[in-house]
């Protein structure tokens, strides 16, 4: 399983507060505590593809390579910077119904 992200509606993150999170937990912030945009989710991707080449589970130099990512359809998971990013990188990323994860 991929390492699951937290977004904590602050201003600022203290390194103590992500010292605490569970082993692996990637912990971001945003003003409203939500995923704001698609930067937030390409910081995510980022992390998601160190996570999978830092377990052998990428290589990045074979294009054949693939892995599977699922989200829900929600539209801070659809843009065409994430959509490149997971093209470029070997990352099939499929979206779900909005909040079909919810289910």
């Amino acid at each position: 399983m991929a390492p699951p992200m937290v977004i904590l509606k602050r201003q600022k993150l203290s390194k103590k507060l992500q010292q605490c999170a569970p082993l692996g937990v990637i912990v971001q912030r945003s003003s409203s505590g939500w995923m704001k945009g698609n930067l937030t989710f390409l910081y995510y991707l980022k992390e998601f593809k160190r996570y999978l080449v830092g377990k052998d589970l990428l290589n990045i130099k074979d294009n054949n390579q693939k892995v599977i990512l699922l989200v829900d359809g929600h539209s801070s998971h659809l843009s065409y910077g994430a959509s490149k990013y997971c093209e470029d990188t070997g990352i099939v990323l499929y979206c779900l119904y909005p909040n079909a994860t919810h289910v």
